[in-house]
Formats: C-alpha cells, structure tokens, sequence
C-alpha cells in the first residue's frame, strides 16, 4: 500500500489514549496534599500536554519548590494504579498494526517517563507495536519534545522530510518544527483545531479515519 511517511511519531495522552482519567486523580491527589482546590475542568484539561512541573507552576499556582512536591505526590498516586485508569481511542491499535504490516516504523514521544510509556504498553499487550519509545528516561528528567524527535527519528534511522509527528497539543507541532519534521495535530485529545492550526500543524486530524488518510497515499 502506497504511504507518505516510514515513521510516524505519537504523543501518549491525548494521541494515543485518553487519560484524562487517571491524570485527573493524581492531580486531584497532590492539590489536596499542597492543601490547595480542585482545578477546574477547563484547567485539568489544560493540564494534560505540558511538563509536570510547568502544568503545576503555571495552573496550580506552585512555587517550584511546592511544584516538586506535588509531583511527588502525582506519582505517589500513578504508581498504585492510575497510570492504568485509560481508554485507548477508537482505532488507534488497528492503525499501529497496520502501520506495522506495511513496515512504517512508529514511536512514542511523551512527556511521561519511559517506564511509565513502557508499564502501559506492556500492561495491555501493545509493546511489540512500537518500534521505539523516546520519552524522559527516568521521573523528573528533562528532555523538549524536539529532543524526543531528534532522538526517535536517530534510532529508527529514518529521513526526517519522511517523518510525522501527531499530537493534540501545541508543544508537539512546535516540537515537530523545531526538529524539521511534518506534524499532524489531532483534535480528538485535549487540544483544539484553533491552537494546533496557530501552532502551525502541517494536518489535522478529526479521528483516526483522517489521521490513516494522512499517513498514506489516496
């Protein structure tokens, strides 16, 4: 089957699933542990994309000392089971076997941990549809989603001008420009049509259905 891109890259949360639900208890969890309110829904739906430690300083309202307690907490709470709490989005797992059978090599660029990526995927059989995971290595590691990029488009060995990166946030289509590859923005996560256009997405996909006509050839 004719197709336009030998790797595509994936943001996690809001890409590949939606987390919303366990995202939602551990943040819930470290605000009541720093002794501060609920977010409101509009804010814990903006939480989901950033870096921990940005989402805490700048809609929680921590100080980066607060910050690194609360993520503390976070993944106090994610570790006894609500990295688990998910929903993979309708599609996704057929698109990354048939990403898989036709030898487009794939790869996870989050925010999220490695082993956290790598606990999920292997929790609900998925490991093996992966060719690579490109994430911080370890909690708190910093790494920008350009550094993500660069790192997965070198271990899968591919050309960037044949490399696509999804995400529902900003961060992943201005990661994508910065490293020199194409992005699709995807609207069925956390982020809107308006902020992936004005962050300069290449595509945009409403489900999985668009994102497959993206991938190949019509």
């Amino acid at each position: 089957m004719p197709y336009k891109f030998s790797a595509v890259l994936f943001d996690f949360d809001g890409t590949i699933a939606d987390t919303g639900k366990g995202i939602f208890e551990c943040l819930d969890y470290a605000c009541e542990s720093l002794g501060k309110p609920k977010l409101t829904e509009e804010k814990r739906r903006m939480f989901i994309g950033p870096p921990l430690f940005d989402s805490f300083t700048s809609l929680v309202g921590c100080s980066p000392e607060e910050a690194e307690f609360a993520i503390m907490k976070y993944r106090e709470q994610y570790n006894k089971g609500s990295m688990l709490h998910l929903e993979f989005y309708e599609g996704i797992i057929d698109l990354f076997d048939e990403l898989k059978n036709v030898g487009i090599k794939t790869a996870v660029c989050s925010s999220k941990p490695a082993p956290f990526v790598i606990k999920i995927l292997e929790h609900y059989g998925l490991r093996e549809k992966v060719s690579c995971i490109s994430c911080p290595g370890k909690d708190g590691a910093k790494m920008s989603k350009e550094e993500m990029i660069n790192g997965a488009v070198k271990v899968l060995a591919v050309s960037k001008e044949e490399t696509l990166m999804v995400g529902d946030r900003k961060y992943d289509i201005e990661g994508a420009t910065a490293a020199g590859v194409k992005s699709a923005g995807v609207t069925y996560g956390y982020g809107t049509a308006e902020e992936l256009i004005a962050a300069g997405a290449d595509f945009i996909a409403d489900d999985i259905s668009d994102l497959r006509n993206i991938v190949f050839c019509k």
